[in-house]
């Protein structure tokens, strides 16, 4: 893998750190043709050196659903949870 391949896969994991192998692959496929996801995980892990090439998880609720909620209880008069 040259190093530009490496460059644009670093900037794709610092703009978005929960991407998947697979979806480096679908963004760039001329560039990642010849690779299989593993082999791309494996140069993030080795070359790029990151500790986990697992993507993070993502969270269940957002900020949006959060705040849904708290103004739903509020306006059925619950009590707020500290």
């Amino acid at each position: 893998m040259s190093q530009r391949t490496l460059n644009i896969i670093r900037r794709q994991l610092e703009a978005n750190p929960r991407i998947h192998s697979k979806e480096h692959k679908a963004r760039d496929p001329a560039l990642l043709a010849g690779m299989s996801e593993r082999t791309v995980g494996r140069y993030v892990k080795r070359d790029l050196g990151y500790q986990s090439c697992c993507a993070v998880s993502k969270p269940y609720l957002t900020h949006a659903h959060l705040t849904y909620f708290c103004v739903s209880a509020q306006r059925l008069g619950l009590r707020q949870v500290a």
